[in-house]
């Protein structure tokens, strides 16, 4: 989003809670600065905060990915039967990987979709 539709955005909003509520209101202004602009100590003491709370963003999305590893994991190994009988059939091991890869690829390629469209929905 871009300055001025983010000023326009808030300016709309900031004229919708005066005509609800204008006494609480008053003679509020909103300013929209970019982040590296941000005036005065504000600006300084936003940076830290940003950071914190990128790092937990990094943390919780890293141990998404480790949980989902370890459930890929627990459910090739329940499979070890299943692909030990492929593999007496005849099934070469590059088949019983490309087998295991394809399912992978099937799962995640489904979770990114829905990643993406709950995204959409809740930024909309």
């Amino acid at each position: 989003m871009s300055i001025d539709d983010a000023r326009r955005d808030l300016a709309g909003i900031v004229a919708d809670l005066k005509s609800e509520f204008p006494d609480a209101i008053g003679e509020m202004t909103i300013a929209v600065f970019p982040m590296s602009r941000v005036p005065g100590e504000a600006g300084t003491a936003l940076a830290p905060i940003i950071a914190v709370l990128s790092g937990i963003v990094g943390l919780v999305l890293m141990l998404a990915c480790t949980n989902l590893a370890g459930l890929m994991l627990a459910r090739a190994a329940g499979r070890s039967r299943e692909m030990a009988v492929r593999a007496a059939l005849g099934a070469s091991r590059r088949n019983l990987i490309g087998q295991m890869l394809a399912e992978s690829a099937v799962l995640f390629v489904a979770g990114g979709i829905a990643a993406g469209v709950l995204a959409l929905w809740l930024t909309n």
